[in-house]
């Protein structure tokens, strides 16, 4: 993952596609078979009906959890970007609820 990055060409290569990114003053390229853009982030619990069930959000609409990602309702949990994590956030997440 990368932020404060502009992607400033795509260009198919055979059956990849190759997307120029400039990051910090400097130019690199990504190779792969894919491309997903994504422009800020938000969650998207606000159809989930989080309020009906008692989960307790945050005022931009995360799940609020604690250190082992469980909610205020016992027996839920919440792991990713619906609770404020990014994705490399997201692995760490994961080894931690396997603890």
């Amino acid at each position: 993952m990368r932020v404060d990055s502009k992607v400033i060409g795509l260009e198919r290569q055979g059956n990849c596609i190759a997307v120029k990114v400039e990051s910090s003053g400097k130019i690199s390229q990504v190779v792969g078979t894919h491309v997903l853009v994504a422009i800020g982030r938000q969650p998207n619990t606000d159809d989930l009906g989080l309020e009906k069930a008692g989960i307790a959000t945050d005022p931009r609409g995360h799940i609020q959890v604690d250190d082992q990602l469980r909610t205020n309702v016992p027996g839920v949990w919440a792991m990713g970007d619906c609770n404020g994590a990014t994705s490399s956030h997201c692995n760490d997440q994961a080894k931690m609820s396997d603890t």
